[in-house]
């Protein structure tokens, strides 16, 4: 996984919350990751990152995916169609998650 949108120090959380939000995957890859699929990127990272905290995880996970659907909203009401799928898969996630 490369960030190139704003290469710089920070956050992983927030750059695994963009890869895993279903907004997003449906976006640039077509289709969304399930569960399984999911749990196996957050598992090779903290394999990678030992010192990952999947409860940190799990508490700010909520927050960057209202964030990324009022995003999609936002661009779908700017007239970006391609956005209204992804609004709708990011919500509908939200509310199972719930």
């Amino acid at each position: 996984m490369i960030d190139w949108q704003s290469p710089a120090l920070g956050d992983p959380m927030e750059d695994l919350s963009h890869f895993l939000s279903p907004a997003m995957q449906r976006l640039y890859r077509g289709k969304i990751l399930n569960a399984k699929q999911q749990k196996q990127v957050l598992n090779a990272y903290q394999a990678q990152y030992p010192r990952f905290d999947f409860a940190r995880f799990e508490r700010l996970y909520p927050h960057y995916s209202w964030r990324i659907a009022a995003y999609c909203l936002w661009q779908k009401l700017q007239g970006n169609s391609d956005y209204s799928d992804a609004f709708d898969q990011e919500v509908t996630a939200l509310k199972v998650k719930a």
